[in-house]
């Protein structure tokens, strides 16, 4: 009797990593998506609305969810009482701190880090096709990570079941 309930046990922990695993997958999915909506935001601000960098920031924040919101909340309260700092490194700064809490891979982390480089051009011209090759980059990653996502999901829910009978099986 014990022994079925622990075999119960090991089964039903090794399913549910499994389907954690695939939460976390969308997720990331989510929240890369997220950043793809929140740039493509800013450069239309910038672009069509002529709006300065912080207030572009400002206005995309009611937009955006969380943690991209307070981010960009963060990026337009910091430019005001900015010292001197260069857009850039304010962007970089903020990024930073929410960094931690994205479950983005680092390459493209590194594409929201370089947006804060290529929005402090002065021609305007260079800036736009600056913001437009990074959303550009952005939707391509978006798409391949969401492709990749999804037949690992079906890999890691069969692996996980699999996984628990064999070991089910090995301590019974």
């Amino acid at each position: 009797m014990f022994k079925m309930i622990g075999a119960l046990f090991i089964l039903t922990g090794c399913m549910a990593y499994g389907v954690l695993s695939r939460i976390q997958m969308q997720l990331h999915i989510r929240q890369l998506k997220q950043a793809e909506k929140v740039m493509e935001s800013l450069g239309s601000e910038i672009t069509y609305g002529k709006a300065a960098l912080y207030m572009a920031c400002r206005e995309t924040a009611g937009r955006a969810e969380e943690p991209y919101a307070g981010f960009l909340q963060q990026v337009y309260e910091a430019g005001f009482q900015n010292e001197g700092q260069p857009f850039a490194d304010i962007w970089k700064q903020e990024f930073t701190k929410i960094a931690g809490k994205l479950l983005l891979k680092e390459d493209e982390q590194e594409l929201i880090y370089c947006f804060g480089a290529c929005s402090g051009y002065m021609d305007v011209k260079l800036q736009e096709s600056a913001v437009e090759r990074l959303c550009r980059e952005m939707g391509k990653r978006s798409a391949e990570s969401e492709q990749e996502c999804r037949s690992k999901m079906k890999i890691v829910m069969c692996l996980s079941a699999a996984g628990g009978m064999v070991l089910t099986m090995m301590l019974l």
